[in-house]
């Protein structure tokens, strides 16, 4: 071997050891770095022309396992989809409060009952009245802090979901511009860009954070990227995801979906791919939220609106069926969204009672809608035409004085006729009047205790041969949106061409393959409330009312507004729940008492109305064990049960699913944690070893610098020998 050749060697193996040293000095120095993956130096003889000519520098490479990086990521995005879910149910839990505290929903509902548990005692004391009436207003105002709680917690998760996006697309342009830069570098050296690479496994793991990602391969080093789903985020174009947050959020919001876009690679011009990410994600922080946003707390909002209907229901039940001491003299209803040519659609028996300043009977008018008669004063029953309800204001003010009732705009109102100074309403107790599971008084909401934004119900009371009087103009634009906001079906409902005047002739509409025939059937039940039955796949789906511009008469109430189409009418019972203003303000127009038509009341010799009768109050004491049919709302199914057990099991299902979401977080955690262990055994940074290979690349350095002073000792030898 000639001393160049030596020379020659020796040189490439201080190059080679350099390169070494400095890879084992960027792993020490990397030893604290997240992410960091340890690199290695790949060595391999050189050989030229059939002879040994030193080491050179094949590849630097990274020590990874891309089996187990995957599962990291994966885990990692279970554990930021729940993490992003429970921190969302605690913010929730924290002002529902435990169900011990009276501050709870049940704890509330507890009071309530406690409260007016004492009236029966002293029916006439205000400051029993006075407790009542506060205790029922902490209730309704709990109520309507938990709705509004509901909504802003949407609002911020939808908030997130923003924000998440442009996470989401930096790290999307910084593994595109990575992919060019590590194509550059290999096809210039040869050698791998082991840092570059690390850069891009810690990109796609920002990435996993937020959404769940596959990668493939391909060109010199490049990576594209994937959803679990197969929706392409990166190959040798860039992708941007774009989302349009509606700002304030309340329950009747329409979220977009995130759109997934092409971005020029010289104009940088996004063009869309005509995909969504909603339907495709399976974990990952936006999932969480999206999840949270659309699913989870609407839920909780079904739930607590449920709920806090029934409650109101309830108590306006007995409220109408009492009478206050001395009674009103004007009683005024709720907009029913009847008009008067509705058929009366009661049967059973309502008595309407008039008295004077002493509370003596002044009139009596028994109204039979079973058997179509009237009876005044305990007379004999005559027949009478109670077909629609203006024929029952007719017959009622023929019979009690004009004027003694209206009705104007679906409004019920009776005032007290001359010669009287107090209204009532009292039901048959062996035959009650009913339209849609309420009594008459209770149906147009004459003697209401409680109030909210919305109705406590849609049972209309109507049937398909039933009018539905929207008449021949107004549009209601109707939509049906998946659990992943996607749209399957937007109708107009014209009436212009529904072709009918009867309800059949709505249900015809609405159920015709044209509009909504293929995903569910509309009904009325035999209370009047229109009915969605979902098909097979479309359980999860929900209407929404674009626009609506019909109306029932001059009722000013839109088809949506009366059947209650939409996600408010489920979610908004809880919001703004009050008690009636006059009553909070005058707890002394609670109505506690029942009308007496003894014989003594009816020949005037004591009062029909006495302010120490409790037997109303006796009413409300027993709500607190009163059977209940509840419907299906939220992760609740339909059950019949006490007020007081269905708060319970409000409460349980909102503990319950935050601990579900906590006990995933801390598990995927927990394996997540697990797994990096193994990845960065496997290819972190060892001190030891690191230590241990710089002592050898040193000696190995050492001796190629040795080869070199010995090669130069024989050049000078051979220098002196020749001159």
């Amino acid at each position: 071997m000639s001393i160049g050749a030596i020379m020659n060697n020796s040189i490439s193996g201080l190059n080679a050891t350099q390169a070494a040293l400095r890879t084992t000095s960027n792993n020490i120095t990397n030893v604290n770095t997240e992410g960091y993956q340890r690199q290695i130096v790949e060595i391999s003889s050189r050989v030229n022309g059939g002879q040994g000519a030193g080491v050179e520098i094949s590849e630097i490479k990274r020590l990874t396992d891309i089996f187990l990086a995957k599962q990291v990521r994966n885990a990692l995005g279970d554990t930021e989809r729940y993490d992003a879910m429970s921190d969302l149910h605690d913010r929730f839990q924290a002002i529902l409060g435990s169900p011990q505290d009276n501050n709870s929903l049940a704890g509330r509902m507890d009071q309530v009952f406690e409260a007016f548990g004492t009236l029966p005692i002293e029916p006439d004391s205000l400051v029993r009245r006075t407790a009542a009436v506060n205790d029922l207003k902490a209730f309704a105002d709990s109520m309507t802090v938990m709705a509004s709680q509901i909504q802003l917690l949407r609002g911020e998760a939808d908030r997130q979901v923003g924000d998440a996006i442009q996470i989401v697309n930096t790290q999307l342009t910084r593994i595109s511009d990575l992919n060019q830069q590590i194509q550059k570098v290999q096809l210039e050296t040869g050698t791998g860009a082991a840092d570059l690479l690390n850069q891009r496994d810690q990109a796609l793991s920002t990435l996993s954070e937020y959404m769940d990602i596959e990668t493939f391969t391909f060109g010199n080093g490049e990576i594209g990227v994937t959803t679990a789903g197969g929706t392409v985020l990166v190959d040798q174009l860039a992708r941007q995801l774009e989302y349009v947050t509606p700002g304030t959020v309340t329950s009747t919001s329409r979220f977009s979906q995130i759109s997934v876009n092409k971005v020029d690679a010289v104009s940088g011009v996004l063009t869309s791919t005509g995909e969504t990410l909603d339907a495709g994600l399976t974990s990952g922080r936006i999932k969480g939220l999206i999840e949270m946003r659309d699913e989870i707390l609407p839920n909780f909002a079904s739930e607590l609106g449920e709920f806090s209907a029934k409650v109101a229901d309830q108590i306006n039940l007995v409220h109408n069926d009492n009478v206050a001491v001395p009674p009103p003299s004007v009683l005024t209803g709720i907009n029913t969204g009847l008009i008067g040519t509705d058929t009366t659609g009661f049967t059973g028996k309502v008595t309407f009672v008039t008295t004077d300043a002493s509370n003596n009977l002044v009139n009596r008018l028994e109204v039979d809608f079973t058997n179509n008669t009237i009876s005044k004063n305990g007379a004999a029953a005559s027949a009478a035409t109670l077909t629609t309800i203006n024929d029952v204001v007719t017959v009622v003010n023929a019979q009690m004085g004009t004027a003694t009732l209206a009705f104007n705009n679906g409004v019920m109102e009776m005032t007290a006729p001359t010669g009287s100074t107090g209204v009532s309403m009292l039901q048959d107790t062996t035959s009650p009047s009913d339209r849609g599971g309420r009594g008459f008084s209770h149906f147009f909401g004459m003697n209401n205790l409680m109030e909210a934004n919305v109705p406590f119900h849609q049972d209309t009371g109507l049937t398909t041969a039933s009018a539905h009087g929207f008449g021949t103009s107004g549009i209601a634009n109707l939509e049906l949106r998946g659990p992943q906001n996607q749209i399957a079906k937007s109708f107009s409902l014209d009436f212009a061409s529904v072709g009918g005047t009867a309800m059949s002739d709505v249900l015809t509409s609405l159920n015709a393959s044209t509009a909504f025939g293929n995903f569910t059937t509309f009904s009325l039940d035999s209370a009047g409330k229109l009915i969605s039955t979902p098909k097979t796949g479309f359980e999860n789906y929900n209407f929404n009312v674009i626009g609506d511009t019909t109306l029932r008469g001059g009722t000013k109430q839109s088809i949506s507004d009366f059947f209650g189409i939409g996600p408010k009418f489920e979610a908004n019972t809880a919001m703004d729940l009050k008690v009636k203003d006059s009553i909070l303000t005058d707890p002394l127009k609670l109505a506690l008492a029942k009308v007496d038509l003894s014989a003594d009341a009816i020949a005037g010799t004591v009062p029909a109305i006495t302010a120490g009768d409790g037997r109303g109050a006796v009413e409300f004491q027993k709500l607190a064990e009163k059977t209940i049919t509840f419907k299906g709302a939220g992760h609740l199914a339909g059950v019949s049960t006490t007020l007081g057990s269905y708060a319970g099991a409000v409460l349980s299902d909102m503990a319950t699913q935050a601990a579900i979401a906590e006990s995933i977080k801390d598990d995927r955690a927990a394996l997540s944690g697990e797994l990096e262990a193994r990845l960065i055994g496997e290819s972190g940074v060892n001190l030891d070893e690191e230590l241990a290979n710089m002592i050898l690349y040193q000696n190995a350095y050492n001796g190629a610098a040795r080869l070199i002073t010995t090669a130069r000792e024989m050049f000078d030898t051979l220098l002196r020998i020749a001159g």
